[in-house]
């Protein structure tokens, strides 16, 4: 059984891509039973960029301009790909359908900032267009909800795991 913050935890998420997955691996062994298997979804990833994936963000910029996250986040970034509206929409249902797959359960989801900041868009009075939060790497989030009550935001960002407190 792992300790500290985690310890709880009865499920282990991510994303498909490579960083999340290892990500949760990595923390795996301080998560619930620290033997709790790792369940992908592609829903947990960050925002599809389609024809720009894979691009530094240098070329992406060159090639499809800014992208107009505040002015007018219903449009795609590049062809093919998902607005910062729809992406907050699909991050934040597939955060609520966790939610409802596990009440009243601790879960913990290895996944970006943008999922994190789509959580605020599902959970708080955060629309789309608001500005943007940018989360930092390896930073805990974490939100609670009891007996149907609003959600609640616990902690944002915290990096204290990193000064050593146990996850």
């Amino acid at each position: 059984m792992a300790s500290g913050l985690l310890r709880d935890a009865s499920a282990l998420y991510s994303s498909i891509l490579p960083r999340a997955v290892e990500t949760a691996e990595i923390i795996g062994p301080a998560v619930g039973t620290g033997r709790l298997d790792v369940e992908q979804r592609c829903e947990l990833c960050e925002l599809h960029v389609a024809e720009g994936d894979g691009l530094i963000w240098t070329e992406f910029v060159r090639l499809y301009g800014e992208p107009p996250w505040d002015s007018d986040p219903s449009a795609p970034l590049s062809p093919g790909s998902e607005s910062w509206s729809s992406f907050t929409e699909r991050a934040g249902a597939a955060l609520d359908a966790l939610a409802d797959r596990h009440p009243a359960a601790l879960v913990v989801v290895a996944c970006h900032g943008g999922v994190i900041e789509a959580s605020f868009s599902a959970w708080s009075d955060l629309p789309p267009s608001a500005p943007r939060l940018r989360p930092g790497n390896t930073g805990l989030t974490i939100w609670s909800r009891e007996d149907g009550r609003p959600w609640r935001l616990d902690r944002y960002n915290d990096t204290a795991h990193l000064d050593g407190e146990d996850l």
